[in-house]
Formats: C-alpha cells, structure tokens, sequence
C-alpha cells in the first residue's frame, strides 16, 4: 500500500495502518511538487528513489521485475537533491496505460490473464476534485492527469529504466558560449536583414537539436541558457553596433564633405590659373599679329 508520508531515521515502523489492518505494510512512495524550488509551477517532474538512503516503493517493485535497477548506480539519470536521490519521471500521454473498473474486477467481466504479468495499481482514477489531479511537464491544467497515473508512470519509468539524463553543466555552458560567439559574430559581419535571418536559423536549429535529443534519446540540454544569450547579445551589440555605423557614416559624410571642397578649390584654382594665363597669352598674340 502506498501513502505520502516519509519515514525519518530512528522512526522505523512508524508507519502503521490501525488494527487489525496493522499487518499491511506500508510504502513510501510520495511524488513531488515544484512549489519551492526548480520552477516554482506546480509542476510534477521527478520522484524519488531513495531517501536518507533507503529506497522507496517504485524503485522497489521496479526492481522485482527488473533486477538492474536493484543497483542504485544503474538507474539512469539519477541525481542527488537534498536528502534523496531523484530521477526525473518519463512521462507517457495521458490515458497510455489500460484501466478496469471495480465493476468490472468484481463481477468478473475481463479478459482473463489480463493482470498476468502485470503490475496493478488500484486506487481512485477519477478524482472528484482538483487535489486528485497533478500538473505534468507536458500540460499544466489544473485536471492534466490524475495521481494515480502519474504514479503508473513513475513505475514505468524505473521499470524501463529510461528516466531522461540531464546533461551536464559543460555541455550547456559550451554551448551558450558557441551561440553567443556566433551572435556577436553574425551581428558585426552581416547585414541587419541576413543577420537575423542567422539568428532565427539558429535558434530553430536549437530547438531542433534539443527536442531530438529528449524524444528518441531521453537527453535533457537545457536550451534557456543560450537563448537567453542570443537575447543578450541581440540587445546589447545592437546599439553598439549602430553606434558604430553611425560614426562610420558621420567619418565619410565629413570625408566626402572635404573632399568635395577641395575639388571646389581645385576647379576654382584651374579656373583662375587658365583666366591669368589666357590674358597675357591674348596680348602676346596680338603683338604677334601687329
């Protein structure tokens, strides 16, 4: 049986059912809630593993049928935050996994060895109100999925051992560091027109990569980083950048301003020279013709 309690070192046994159900044992196998941290949204997107070093309900039967994830160190995509060891929970679409109702387990009306080989989750998979409900990564309405699917697919999820893998710090600060590279690059280099069309490309080849590398591969790059980069660099070079030009178009409007006087003064000394010159050559002639 599942309950949301955590069990604190030193209060082993704690959780008990009252008699005469008291013989149940009691898992802890609690979902959490982005409320605090992380995003802050509501949003569910990890489970635990273990906490205070002592596994909780899902890897525990995930082990049962998978021996694998009995080692902690094989579970993919696993990682430390506060007391517990988390994964991050690969989510299906809502309504992947087959129900059957009371009704129909009570009077029989299934296919027989439907259960066979199967884990079976019973609880309330039509909640009366919002609190039977968790918001997933996939949708935050108030009703996304219900608790009890989100727990089939955190069992899922260790079962198939295929909990997406965050990638590590280098590898987003690398590739913020390429992006804002080739921003400022593209932004001083190319024309305003070509330059954002660069831009564009590049963030939709972002998107591109990071949505391959999460679906088929379970890879998780976090892809804030270098837009937000692309951003700051767009917003900040810009106007440099305008500066820039604007000075380097004042510098030849001043070029092209002197030299327009001094090919006034050329013309006006070629004028007067050819003026001075002509009056004594007329002279000189018309002594010549006498």
């Amino acid at each position: 049986m599942i309950t949301q309690d955590q069990e604190m070192k030193g209060e082993e046994g704690k959780l008990k059912l009252p008699a005469p159900l008291d013989t149940i044992e009691l898992f802890s196998g609690p979902r959490t809630v982005d409320k605090v941290v992380l995003a802050q949204d509501d949003v569910t997107r990890r489970m635990i593993v273990t906490y205070q070093d002592r596994r909780r309900l899902h890897p525990f039967i995930a082990s049962l049928i998978n021996p694998v994830v009995a080692d902690k160190n094989a579970i993919r995509g696993m990682f430390e935050f506060f007391d517990t060891e988390q994964v991050y929970i690969a989510y299906r679409e809502a309504n992947t996994y087959p129900r059957v109702s009371f009704e129909e387990a009570m009077v029989g009306s299934f296919t027989p060895g439907r259960f066979t080989n199967k884990v079976v989750l019973i609880g309330n998979d039509h909640g009366g109100s919002v609190r039977d409900y968790i918001k997933t990564p996939f949708s935050k309405d108030a009703k996304a999925m219900t608790t009890l699917e989100v727990h089939a697919n955190m069992l899922d999820t260790m079962i198939m051992n295929n909990a997406p893998v965050q990638a590590p710090a280098w590898v987003n600060i690398l590739i913020t560091i390429l992006t804002s590279i080739l921003t400022v690059h593209v932004l001083f280099t190319l024309k305003p027109i070509r330059s954002l069309s660069v831009i564009l490309a590049t963030g939709s080849f972002l998107i591109l990569l990071g949505f391959i590398g999460f679906w088929p591969v379970g890879y998780w790059v976090k892809m804030a980083h270098p837009f937000l980069a692309i951003f700051l660099c767009y917003y900040f070079f810009i106007p440099y950048r305008l500066i820039i030009e604007n000075r380097r178009s004042w510098e030849y409007y001043q070029r092209n301003k002197l030299l327009s006087q001094v090919e006034e003064l050329k013309t006006n000394f070629i004028s007067m020279m050819s003026h001075d010159l002509k009056t004594p050559l007329a002279r000189i002639q018309g002594m010549t013709d006498m």
